[in-house]
C-alpha cells in the first residue's frame, strides 16, 4: 500500500489572498519531471504530487486510499478501476517508448542483440511496476536463445523506472531497459538504445479523477489539462508522446 502524504511534492500556488484548494495527484514515477512543471502552471488548485509504481498506486486506491488524480504509465489499472466504480472514465493523454538504457560515454552495448552477450549485465524493472511489465513483452518478443541469454545476464531488479536510471548511471550494471522520457530526464547520464518497432510495446498512459474526491471541478481541469496546450508541453518536453 502507498501512504498518499509520503514523498509528496507540492506545486502550483496562486497570489490570491485565499489560498487555492489542495489537489492530491498520485502518478507513475515515469511522470516525474513533466507534472512537476505542469503542476507549477496548474492555478486552479495547489498540487501535491506522489510518485510511485502504477500498480501499486491502483491498490492504494482498492484499499481505501483517495487521492484526486490517478495517472498511469499503462490503460490497464485505470480501466480496472473504472470497473470497479472507483474511478471515473480515464483519459489517454501520453504515450513513450522502451529503450535500452546505457550511460553516457559507455560503448559496450549498440543494440539489443548486444544485451545476450557473455559478461553483460542488465537491469530490469521488478514485475510489479509497469516498466517491468513492459520489459517482459520486449523479452517474450525475442527467440528464445537469446531471451535466455539476456535474462541470465539479469542481475538486478530495482523497483522502479528511477531506480533502474541510477543503477544505469552509476555504473553498476552495463545498460537497463527504460523509458525514452528518462533518458531524457537524465541530464545526460544516459543515452538511448531504440528498440526494433517489431519489439516495442504498446506504452500508453492514462489519467482519472478518483470517485468521491471532494475537488471534483479541479481534479477533472487537472486531467484535461493535460490534453491542452500547457499539459502537451511539459509531456513533449520530457520526451513523451501526445495524442
Amino acid at each position: 500500500m502507498v501512504v498518499l502524504a509520503a514523498g509528496a511534492v507540492a506545486a502550483g500556488c496562486g497570489d490570491d489572498s485565499e489560498p487555492p484548494p489542495d489537489l492530491d495527484v498520485a502518478a507513475a514515477t515515469s511522470l516525474r519531471e513533466s507534472f512537476s512543471a505542469y503542476a507549477d502552471g496548474f492555478d486552479a488548485a495547489r498540487v501535491r504530487l506522489l510518485f510511485a509504481g502504477s500498480e501499486a498506486l491502483a491498490e492504494g486506491i482498492r484499499a481505501g486510499e483517495r487521492p484526486d488524480v490517478f495517472a498511469a504509465a499503462e490503460a490497464e489499472s485505470p480501466e480496472r478501476l473504472f470497473a470497479e466504480g472507483l474511478v471515473e472514465e480515464p483519459v489517454l493523454f501520453a504515450a513513450n517508448e522502451l529503450v535500452v538504457g546505457v550511460a553516457r560515454r559507455s560503448r559496450t552495448i549498440a543494440s539489443v542483440t548486444d544485451l545476450a552477450r557473455a559478461g553483460v549485465t542488465i537491469a530490469v524493472a521488478g514485475p510489479r511496476v509497469s516498466l517491468g511489465q513492459y520489459t517482459d513483452v520486449v523479452l517474450d518478443r525475442l527467440d528464445a536463445g537469446m531471451r535466455d541469454a539476456i535474462e541470465g545476464n539479469v542481475v538486478e531488479r530495482p523497483p522502479d523506472v528511477g531506480a533502474v536510471v541510477e543503477t544505469v548511471a552509476a555504473g553498476r550494471v552495463d545498460a537497463g531497459f527504460v523509458y525514452l522520457s528518462d533518458v531524457r530526464a537524465s541530464r545526460g547520464r544516459l543515452r538511448a538504445i531504440t528498440l526494433p518497432s517489431r519489439l516495442q510495446p504498446s506504452v500508453l498512459y492514462k489519467a482519472a479523477v478518483v470517485r468521491g474526491t471532494d475537488r471534483a471541478a479541479e481534479a477533472r481541469a487537472f486531467v484535461e489539462g493535460l490534453r491542452g496546450a500547457e499539459g502537451r508541453g511539459a509531456l513533449q518536453a520530457a520526451g513523451f508522446r501526445v495524442p
